[in-house]
């Protein structure tokens, strides 16, 4: 070859055309790999709209609508054009699902966006129209709407503030009633922490502008009945799900009564609290969500009983589709009852799914399938975006994939297992199903347990071996007969029958809970750590081919990182009340307002993996020499010679300002401070929220919930300026 035609070779390849033809060339490995198993690649669309999802909320700015529908339009149309062009094809629709993810959020955030609370005020009248009562053990926690707040233009007043009141006559308040009720409120609480739950975004998406607690019983100024308009279902249907519940906890009272009524309503707060815990620490939560096991089991139940009913009647079996109409019947119950348990997120994916199991029934098809978890995630995503941050979505999306890849693969290799035999094998067959069923769905909702809740359960399967089938055969059978039987007024005697079935339920939790080494507690896993375990997870469970293998390795990578995250050296409060210091097997928490802050508190023990329990240092006590106490304050010496100083009392800056190297202060500032390099005080904690220093020998990194927010639609409770918090300076 000549030195001319190297030469135009190599033009070629300078060109754009060239330089194109050398990217697809370049991708083309992989594009046949991908289209190797082409029937599955379209499983990917919600992890990519779960992408853009994640991408808009990591953002510390509201980015413009415009902006996204231009880039989803313009790549809709390139994909067009290079549709012949599988590679590139693949791209652009990769490109067009992150896109409209991002899209999809921006939408949401501008359609719940609603007036928020902007200071702590109160006591003053609230008058509002409930619109949901959430029974607990002493009162309730009443969420209102068109609400008026004494002190208040219209222009500032929330369009929902959700208030908590102790009074003994809760079954008084029926949603639709428009109440009057002395209370203090205040905006949504920030994170305790930089990335700690964010309870502020949560109740902005739920449009809840204001909290608080009430002062004495609400006053009814017009029941419902008065005011009640015709096409006002939601309020009817919560009507009926507070008189259900109100039902069952006065014909099957005590913690039996609550937990049934959790099981049929989905309302949970009139759970007791230790009653909780020990179905948490059991490893046996996942039965107080309604979620596919309920509404499966609702659905299974009635399409049995329909199905085998007609099927008395030969005239109508040979004749007519007696499947599709019990198929059609049991959709309509999964429908009803997932009205009545309330649209929580795995609710809805649970009837989601099963509207798409039951509509496979209907046409012949096969009934559960990938496909239908990724058609229910994308629904859930596209009109609910900000579910994806939240444990529901997570956990009720990772066990449900898990199980379907799982049975995807065991029965492709072994069919005849799982085929009818005797009723030894199917007893075997089903308990080795629950058990296995447990393992896989423990196993992938692992991570995110540790990353919401930081605590497993470690005998989680010997607890669900005995709870799921008492569920499946007793519990759940008994409510569908005592919701039939209710408006008949005949619930007693099936209620009776799931009292005993959860008395068992609950003894086996308090069991097993109990057991040593039971409950294993980790400290905070970072975000990125759980994104690389989610991708390599889905990688293993999405592919059906020997390349899957390659998701151990994210995998892996993922829970190297989680285990080798920083940790937080000091803590610093909102309120500027308490502060926390960690050592290697301690966290001392200490303050003017260590006696209070109980939330708080209790959320950095669990995010530092120690539980609910943390020793306080007396005031000249020592912890290996490390931190040294007074009743001024703290001094914290780190191993790379640096001194921090956390002070609570003015006297302490006389001395500190000339000795640290950092000043965390609950008081404010006033003199000036040469030595320290860091000086955070009351001031900076009210407009920044809480602050969190992670120390590295001689490094030193301080993060606070501002930075790691951004500026936000739901941060504008915590944005303060100069004037509003600082105060004249003596």
């Amino acid at each position: 070859m000549s030195e001319s035609d190297n030469h135009l070779i190599s033009l070629d390849n300078n060109s754009p055309k060239g330089m194109f033809r050398a990217v697809i060339r370049a991708f083309s490995p992989v594009s046949a790999l991908v289209m190797a198993e082409y029937t599955r690649w379209v499983l990917w669309t919600p992890v990519f709209i779960g992408l853009g999802i994640g991408l808009y909320f990591s953002l510390s700015q509201e980015p413009p609508l415009s902006m996204g529908i231009i880039g989803m339009v313009t790549v809709a149309v390139s994909a067009f054009l290079f549709r012949r062009i599988t590679g590139v094809f693949q791209l652009f629709f990769i490109l067009f699902s992150v896109l409209l993810g991002l899209v999809a959020a921006q939408i949401r955030t501008k359609d719940v966006d609603a007036v928020v609370l902007m200071r702590e005020i109160g006591p003053t009248s609230v008058v509002g129209r409930v619109i949901q009562v959430e029974p607990k053990t002493t009162g309730a926690r009443l969420l209102l709407e068109n609400v008026s707040i004494g002190g208040l233009e219209p222009f500032a007043t929330p369009e929902r503030v959700r208030v908590t009141a102790r009074f003994d006559n809760a079954d008084a308040v029926s949603p639709g009633d428009w109440i009057s009720i002395r209370a203090v409120l205040r905006p949504p609480a920030s994170p305790v922490s930089p990335d700690a739950f964010d309870f502020q975004r949560h109740a902005f998406f739920l449009q809840i502008g204001a909290t608080g607690y009430a002062y004495g019983p609400p006053e009814i100024r017009q029941h419902w009945q008065d005011t009640a308009a015709p096409g006002d279902l939601s309020a009817w249907i919560a009507r009926i799900r507070l008189s259900t519940g109100d039902r069952i906890r006065n014909s099957l009272p005590g913690e039996a009564g609550a937990l049934a009524a959790a099981l049929i309503t989905g309302e949970r707060l009139a759970i007791p609290k230790q009653t909780v815990t020990a179905m948490r620490n059991a490893g046996l939560a996942h039965l107080l969500a309604i979620s596919g096991l309920h509404i499966g089991l609702v659905a299974g139940l009635v399409f049995f009983v329909i199905r085998a009913a007609l099927a008395l009647f030969p005239a109508i079996a040979l004749h007519y589709p007696i499947k599709m109409w019990a198929a059609l019947a049991a959709l309509g119950a999964a429908f009803c009852y997932t009205l009545l348990a309330g649209t929580t997120i795995p609710t809805l994916r649970s009837f989601i799914m099963m509207a798409l199991v039951l509509g496979a029934v209907m046409i012949g098809r096969r009934a559960i399938s990938m496909r239908s978890v990724a058609l229910a995630a994308s629904i859930v995503l596209l009109f609910r975006p900000e579910s994806l941050l939240g444990p529901s979505f997570q956990l009720s999306f990772a066990a449900v994939t898990a199980l379907v890849a799982g049975y995807e693969w065991l029965t492709s290799r072994a069919p005849a297992f799982w085929k009818k035999g005797n009723w030894f094998r199917r007893f075997l067959v089903y308990f080795g199903s629950v058990a296995l069923s447990t393992l896989i769905a423990g196993t992938a909702t692992a991570p995110f347990a540790a990353y919401h809740f930081h605590q497993l359960a470690s005998y989680g399967m010997i607890a669900n071996l005995v709870a799921v089938p008492l569920t499946a055969l007793c519990i759940m059978p008994s409510a569908l007969v005592a919701i039939f039987l209710m408006p008949f007024g005949f619930e007693s005697l099936p209620l009776d029958a799931m009292g005993v079935g959860i008395e068992g339920l609950l003894a086996t939790a308090r069991a097993v809970a109990t057991l040593p080494g039971n409950l294993q507690t980790f400290s905070a896993v970072p975000v990125s750590a759980l994104i690389t375990i989610v991708l390599g997870g889905l990688w293993l469970c999405l592919w059906q081919r020997g390349w899957r293998i390659v998701g151990v390795v994210g995998i892996a990578a993922g829970l190297l990182s989680a285990s080798v995250a920083e940790t937080p050296l000091i803590l610093a409060s909102e309120n500027a009340e308490i502060f926390a210091i960690q050592t290697a097997d301690e966290l001392f928490i200490v303050g003017p307002g260590v006696r209070g802050n109980r939330y708080t508190q209790g959320a950095w023990l669990e995010r530092a993996g120690f539980g609910r329990s943390a020793q306080i240092p007396k005031q000249t006590g020592e912890s290996d020499g490390a931190i040294r106490c007074d009743h001024m304050g703290c001094v914290v010496s780190t191993d790379g010679a640096q001194k921090i100083a956390v002070i609570w009392d003015e006297g302490a800056l006389l001395e500190d300002c000339w000795t640290m190297d950092i000043i965390i202060s609950a008081v404010p500032v006033r003199r000036r401070c040469d030595m320290p390099f860091q000086v955070i005080d009351r001031f900076d904690l009210w407009r920044n929220g809480a602050y969190a220093i992670y120390v590295n020998g001689k490094d030193v990194r301080v993060e606070h919930t501002r930075s790691t927010r951004g500026d936000r639609p739901w941060t504008r409770a915590a944005k303060r300026t100069p004037s509003e918090t600082r105060i004249p300076e003596s």
